[in-house]
C-alpha cells in the first residue's frame, strides 16, 4: 500500500499523534487521554491519517457497537512519519 500525498498540512494534533504512535502503539482511549481530547475529536484525526495510510486501526475486541482499537504508524510510513516530525519547527512544542 503506498502512501497517499499529503495535500495540506498536518493539523498541531495530527502532529501530535503521529510523534506519540512513533514511539509506540496506542489503545485509542489510552491515545485519547494522552492527547487530554474527546473521542469524536480523535475519530476525526484518526480518519485523516488513516486516509493518507499513515497510520492503521486494528479492531482487538468488538461488544455490540463497542470496540477496542488498537493504533499503530503503518510500517510502510515509519521513514516518511519520521522525517515530518524532523523536518517541523519547534518540534519539540508538539
Amino acid at each position: 500500500m503506498s502512501l497517499n500525498p499529503i495535500k495540506r498540512e498536518l493539523s498541531k494534533n495530527q502532529l501530535k499523534i503521529l510523534k506519540l504512535l512513533f514511539e509506540k502503539d496506542y489503545l485509542q482511549n489510552e491515545l485519547q487521554k494522552a492527547l487530554g481530547t474527546t473521542a469524536p475529536n480523535l475519530h476525526y484525526h484518526l480518519k485523516r491519517l488513516e486516509g493518507s495510510n499513515l497510520i492503521k486501526k486494528e479492531t482487538l475486541h468488538e461488544v455490540g457497537s463497542a470496540k477496542i482499537n488498537n493504533i499503530s504508524i503503518r510500517h510502510s510510513a515509519r521513514d516518511y512519519v519520521q522525517k515530518l516530525l524532523r523536518s517541523k519547527p519547534n518540534r519539540r512544542n508538539i
